[in-house]
C-alpha cells in the first residue's frame, strides 16, 4: 500500500508501508499529538510509539568547586571530603559528562608511594556504587624511587567519564587511597600550605538520550 501526499507545487511524494514477509498483521505506529521543538528528532521508543527528543543537546551545566582537605593513611576507600554534589536532572534517560580536576597529592618516608581515585555515585537515595576507576595496579599518581627520604608529589589530576544514572536524582562523589601506608605512606586532596589552599573542581555536563 502506498499514501500519496500532494506538493504545492504539483507533483506528489509516496510512502509505501513495508512488506509483510513473517505475518499479514497491520502494523500501527503512534505519532505525537503535537509538533516538537525547533530542531527536534522524531524518536522511536521501540513499541511503535514515536515522541520529539533534543538528540544529544546539552541540558545544563553544573560547576562544582572545592577546598576542604581530605588526607588519610588508608589503603581502602576513603571519601573525599567537599566532592559530593547532587545532581536533579532533566529526564531519567540523560547522560552526565564528568570531567573533575582534583588537586591531589602524596607523602612516604622511603621509596615509591601511590595513590588512586575513585568516582562514585549514589542514584535516587540508593547504595554508593564506583563508577570509576582509573588506576594502574593500584596507582593513578606515583613516585616509582628507589630511595627519596620524606618525599612529597604533587599533581592535578584529571578524570573525565560520562554516566547514564537512569533517574533524575543522582549524587557524584570521589574518594581515594594509599597504594601503600608503609613508611608513613598517606595521600591528600586539596593540601593547604603556606595558608594557600588549592581548589579542585567538577564540571558536570547534562546530555539529553
Amino acid at each position: 500500500m502506498s499514501i500519496k501526499l500532494n506538493a504545492q507545487s504539483g507533483g506528489s511524494v509516496a510512502l509505501d508501508a513495508p512488506t509483510q514477509t513473517t505475518s499479514s498483521a497491520d502494523l500501527v505506529f503512534k505519532l505525537p499529538v503535537a509538533d516538537g521543538s525547533a530542531n527536534q528528532l522524531l524518536k522511536t521508543d521501540g513499541s511503535k510509539n514515536f515522541g520529539w527528543a533534543t538528540g544529544g543537546k546539552i541540558l545544563q551545566v553544573v560547576q562544582h568547586s572545592f577546598t576542604n582537605e581530605t588526607e588519610s593513611t588508608s589503603t581502602s576507600d576513603v571519601a573525599i571530603t567537599g566532592s559530593a554534589k547532587a545532581l536533579t536532572l532533566t529526564a531519567s534517560d540523560s547522560s552526565v559528562l564528568i570531567i573533575a580536576n582534583i588537586y591531589c597529592y602524596h607523602i612516604r618516608d622511603y621509596s615509591g608511594q601511590g595513590m588512586s581515585l575513585t568516582l562514585r555515585k549514589t542514584v535516587s537515595g540508593g547504595s554508593i556504587t564506583d563508577i570509576y576507576e582509573p588506576k594502574d595496579g593500584g596507582q593513578m599518581l606515583t613516585f616509582d624511587t628507589g630511595v627519596m627520604n620524606e618525599h612529597q608529589g604533587r599533581a592535578m589530576q584529571t578524570l573525565v567519564h560520562i554516566d547514564t544514572p537512569g533517574n533524575t536524582g543522582v549524587t557524584y562523589e570521589l574518594s581515594g587511597r594509599c597504594y601503600t601506608a608503609n613508611n608513613g605512606g598517606k595521600f591528600g586532596v586539596n593540601r593547604t600550605d603556606n595558608s594557600d589552599t588549592a581548589r579542585s573542581q567538577i564540571i558536570f555536563l547534562e546530555i539529553a538520550a
